[in-house]
């Protein structure tokens, strides 16, 4: 029996409208599948370097409202239909990949809640006030972060770091897809954290 174009269509939208249903459970991971150079980053970078013989006390916090999920879901017609939420700690997250890039740079990190600043006097605190991916036609995940840092001087410098980064397309809408894009947004806003506040150069890495 010959299906008519419409019902084919039809039941081609509600194939894919249906990937759209049922809450995704994301495991955050890092660092991300594919690598973003700190040579595809712009930069107004101050011209003192952080010397790398310094300890860094990083702390870092989670800024969002509670409970908050880490991406949504929609379906052909743009209709949010699901959440993504996630288990992890986002703060522990967030320090350990932020720890893993600093000593990639050769920067001993200490955490703040198990040290003090002592006679280096260098201090991160890094907030964080959004991880999001919504999926749509795409990955579009998103992460904001907001880093103070304070030299041994006493002076300081804030600043904030989104990024966003567009990858695969989301026929699934699957939570390895939000996975791997929040990761990668991670990556490139810390990177441009680390450029701007003077721990690492475009030259810096190969």
């Amino acid at each position: 029996m010959k299906i008519p174009g419409k019902m084919l269509l039809f039941l081609l939208i509600t194939q894919i409208a249906g990937c759209a249903f049922g809450t995704r459970y994301v495991h955050l991971t890092y660092p991300p599948d594919h690598d973003i150079a700190y040579e595809k980053l712009e930069s107004s970078a101050p011209n003192e370097l952080v010397p790398v013989s310094v300890n860094i006390l990083l702390e870092v916090r989670d800024a969002r409202p509670d409970g908050s999920p880490v991406g949504n879901i929609r379906n052909t017609v743009g209709m949010d239909t699901a959440s993504a939420i996630s288990d992890d700690n986002v703060v522990i997250w967030v320090q350990d990949a932020i720890t893993m890039e600093l000593a990639q740079l050769g920067y001993e990190v200490a955490d703040h809640r198990y040290s003090d600043a002592g006679a280096s006097g260098y201090a991160l605190t890094t907030d964080i006030t959004k991880i999001y991916c919504d999926v749509y036609a795409m990955y579009d995940g998103e992460v904001t972060l907001n880093a103070t840092l304070t030299r041994q001087s006493g002076e300081s410098i804030s600043r904030e770091f989104a990024a966003k980064v567009v990858s695969g397309m989301s026929f699934a809408s699957s939570a390895n897809g939000i996975e791997a894009s929040i990761a990668e947004a991670l990556q490139s806003a810390i990177r441009q954290m680390l450029l701007e506040l003077g721990f690492a150069r475009h030259s810096s890495v190969d």
